[in-house]
Order: structure tokens, then C-alpha cells, then sequence
């Protein structure tokens, strides 16, 4: 049969849960041209900048419906479907956007019933294996729902790797005496102050922003101006240095083969600094001493772990101390991770066929 999967989307991240979702429905419509992916969302406008960059987007921010591949892949703006066949085959809850109670009692009494899935964060925490792929049996109906967990080992759900059409190739010799910094950051990212360390350094930092302040225009700062997803992967190579947030510019940092600096997003109760140091210790492991710790001390000032009166104000220049075997290191973990890009493939394995 021909199968139609429904991802629910609530936007937290903004660009990065619209970011993964879309991506993955691409991947899967590309690797099986016989399904279809409906996706909803409660806010369309980070699907429309994704999909049309800028500022192309603008001109597209009154839709409601999106339609891509032919049909196979449609995004909706609403939390879920409202009548019984909007629902698919498979359901997918991207990143804990829940089906409510109402529907759960109604899909669980189809025959088959809908394969239910919880497609979880990306993590580099060591429980993740253990929980991955396990199933959760709903009290009220009965229904099974299967907990998915992306990850970066073969016992987790893998990572996405790169659109069908491009492999991200090896990184070009004349790349790496590039000045240009790539700087994609949360409102509460200290940006000021790397924005002095990159000028004092001779570096230009292109932020990925809607509106440049003033005082960033003052320190040298340039505007990168928002790409279609699809061109996303090969822009990033221009640069020297990436700052990325969330989880799909995340995992592209790290397909790029570029030294990176990841701001996670902050949780109340601290527990992202457990998910940030997890994945920062697989991904320094072949770094040595010195150089880990220049570059553990501006992951700590990127995401708010530096007291100001401890602030040296020279993490950036500290770590390019470091940068040939800061390129070594991401050059070793880009093949490690394109290695383990299966996330689709990992999925597929718990559906029925297709066709």
C-alpha cells in the first residue's frame, strides 16, 4: 500500500523544529516516491522561510497550505487533523506535539491501527540506546506508540544526513583561509562580546538574522541572508567557523567538516547542560588537552556558563591557537557521522511496507 504519515509540528525552536520536520518529510518522500507526508503546524511561517528563503518569503507568508513534491508532501497550518481521513497510516509526534485525547480514542479503533510514532530530540546522553525503539502501551485505548530516539551511535535512531542529491563533499583546501564566521544564536547568546573578539581578530561575522542591530553593524557585523533548506548545507561552507543552535543547523555544522560552537536550547531546570557536555565528549574525543579545553571554555561562554567577572574575553582568539587540529578533528567526525545518517532507514524498519 501506498502509506500516508502525518507529522504533527507545535513550533518551540521556531527554525529548528520546522527545520528537522521538513527535512524529514523530504528525505522520505525522496526515498519512498510512493508515500505521502502531511504535515501540520501551529505556525507555517518558519515551513515558508525554509522552504523559500529570503526574502522570497515574504511574499508568502499569507498561505496556509504548502505543497512540495508533486503533492506527496504537504504542510498545514493547524496543530492536527480535524476529520478522521486527514489522519495516516503512521502518525508522528515530532518532538512531544501530542495527539490529543479525543483522536487517540478514535485512531486506536481503526483497523489496522495507525503505527504511532514519538519522534523524540536529538541527544547524545547514554540512555538514549537503552530507551530507543522501545514501545509504550496507552492506558486508555490500548494503542501502542513507539518512542524513536535520533542519536549518534548505531544502537539509537541515527541522524538525517544530506539531501539525496548532495553528499557533502570533503572541505576544500582554499576554505580553510576563509575570515568569515557564521553566527546562527539565541536572543540570550552573548553576541556583543564575540562580536568584539572576531573584529580584533581580523574575522567578518555573518549572523544569520531577520534584522541586524546597530551595534553589531558597528563591530563589523554583515547580515546572512536566509537560504532555501536545500542550499543550506553547501552555504556553510564559505565559512571558518560555524555558531549554530537547536538541532537541524546542529547536525548540518556538523556535515560541513567544520570546526563548530553549538548553543543548545536552554531548558529552567539546566538539564540541556547534561545533553551539551554529553555530546561535546563524544565529539572532542580525538582532541587533545589543550585544545578541548579552549574550545569547552567558549561553548561555556556561548551558552551562558561564564560568570561575567570570569569572562577572559579572549575564548576566540585562545582557540584559533588550536584551529589546524580543530579542522582535523571536525574533518574525523564528519566521516563518523555520515556514517551513522540512517535515521530514515532506522524508522522505516518499524513500518509496514510500502507499495
Amino acid at each position: 500500500m501506498n502509506r500516508k504519515i502525518t507529522l504533527l509540528c507545535k513550533i518551540v525552536d521556531n527554525l529548528g523544529d520546522a527545520g528537522v520536520s521538513l527535512r524529514f518529510a523530504r528525505h522520505w518522500v525522496t526515498r519512498f516516491n510512493l508515500d505521502e507526508i502531511h504535515i501540520w503546524t501551529d505556525d507555517i511561517k518558519p515551513f515558508v522561510w525554509l522552504i523559500y528563503g529570503e526574502p522570497k518569503a515574504d511574499d508568502a507568508f499569507a498561505t496556509q497550505e504548502l505543497s512540495l513534491y508533486g503533492g506527496r508532501l504537504q504542510i498545514r497550518e493547524g496543530l492536527h487533523p480535524d476529520t478522521c481521513s486527514d489522519w495516516g497510516d503512521v502518525v508522528i509526534e515530532a518532538f512531544g506535539s501530542p495527539v490529543p485525547d479525543e483522536w487517540k480514542s478514535v485512531l486506536s479503533q481503526r483497523t489496522p491501527q495507525p503505527v504511532w510514532v514519538n519522534l523524540e530530540y536529538l541527544s547524545a546522553e547514554s540512555w538514549v540506546e537503552e530507551f530507543h525503539g522501545k514501545t509504550s502501551v496507552d492506558p486508555a485505548t490500548g494503542w501502542k506508540q513507539l518512542f524513536f530516539f535520533p542519536g549518534f551511535t548505531e544502537h539509537t535512531g541515527g541522524l538525517l544526513g544530506n539531501e539525496i542529491d548532495f553528499q557533502s563533499p570533503p572541505l576544500p583546501a582554499e576554505k580553510l583561509v576563509s575570515n568569515k564566521i557564521f553566527v546562527f544564536c539565541y536572543d540570550n547568546a552573548p553576541l556583543k562580546a564575540l562580536l568584539a573578539q572576531a573584529c580584533n581578530l581580523g574575522f567578518e561575522t555573518n549572523i544569520a538574522t531577520k534584522s541586524l542591530r546597530e551595534e553589531w553593524l558597528d563591530s563589523g557585523a554583515k547580515k546572512f541572508d536566509f537560504v532555501p533548506q536545500l542550499d543550506f548545507d553547501v552555504a556553510l561552507l564559505e565559512f571558518r567557523l560555524l555558531f549554530v543552535r537547536g538541532e537541524d543547523s546542529f547536525v548540518r555544522a556538523q556535515l560541513s567538516g567544520l570546526p563548530l560552537v553549538w548553543q543548545i536550547y536552554p531548558t529552567e531546570d539546566g538539564a540541556h547542560w547534561k545533553k551539551l557536555t554529553a555530546f561535546f565528549d563524544k565529539y572532542t574525543e580525538a582532541l587533545g588537552y589543550e585544545a578541548k579545553r579552549a574550545l569547552w571554555e567558549l561553548w561555556c561562554f556561548w551558552n551562558g556558563g561564564t560568570p561575567a567577572q570570569e569572562q577572559n574575553h579572549a575564548q576566540l582568539s585562545n582557540l584559533m591557537h588550536f584551529e589546524a587540529e580543530l579542522i582535523e578533528n571536525a574533518q574525523t567526525w564528519r566521516l563518523k557521522v555520515m556514517k551513522n545518517c540512517k535515521l530514515i532507514e532506522r524508522l522505516e524498519a518499524f513500518l509496514p511496507p510500502s507499495g
